[in-house]
């Protein structure tokens, strides 16, 4: 879903949310799986950043992260 269409996505925040939802629930089902078949399969990753700013959340992309907020995460 996020890699679709990446140039012209304009992202909502509830479409946002969805996609975390969705991310959620395929974690919990990798988790359930026995180590053996957590071999064979590639580990969803969720696309976006969840950040605190004036008490509201936000999402941004790493890529789209300014240097003081990529400090502030440690990456």
């Amino acid at each position: 879903m996020a890699n679709e269409n990446r140039i012209f996505a304009n992202w909502t925040y509830s479409k946002i949310q969805q996609m975390e939802t969705k991310f959620k629930e395929l974690e919990a089902r990798y988790m359930g799986l026995s180590i053996i078949e957590r071999r064979g399969i590639n580990r969803a990753n969720f696309p976006f950043i969840r950040l605190q700013k004036d008490g509201m959340t936000i999402y941004k992309r790493p890529e789209d992260l300014s240097a003081e907020e990529r400090k502030n995460l440690a990456c």
